[in-house]
């Protein structure tokens, strides 16, 4: 099976369940924008538990003061630098709005 980069980037309960709907094990989640307010949905423990990389962008959780929320959660918080390269290392890519 092909690994897929997904890029979530609304706030809404069906853009992750949609997203969660057309990934599988080994993909990983980008929390960006107003994507961040992700932040505690259930869903996220158990796809962490299950083999997704869930990674939030730290610019847009300081923009939402969530920066601190989710580094207390134990996410993943990754810059803008690191951001731009995870592209290469999935077959593909899907944005989620």
């Amino acid at each position: 099976m092909k690994s897929c980069l997904h890029l979530l980037c609304a706030p809404a309960q069906d853009a992750l369940a949609a997203c969660i709907a057309h990934g599988a094990e080994g993909d990983c989640i980008v929390f960006l924008d107003a994507g961040v307010l992700q932040l505690f949905r259930n869903e996220l423990a158990a796809l962490s538990g299950h083999g997704w990389s869930l990674r939030f962008l730290a610019a847009d959780l300081q923009a939402h003061g969530l920066l601190q929320s989710a580094q207390d959660l134990a996410f993943d918080v990754i810059e803008d630098a690191e951001f731009a390269t995870l592209l290469p290392q999935y077959d593909h890519c899907l944005s989620w709005k």
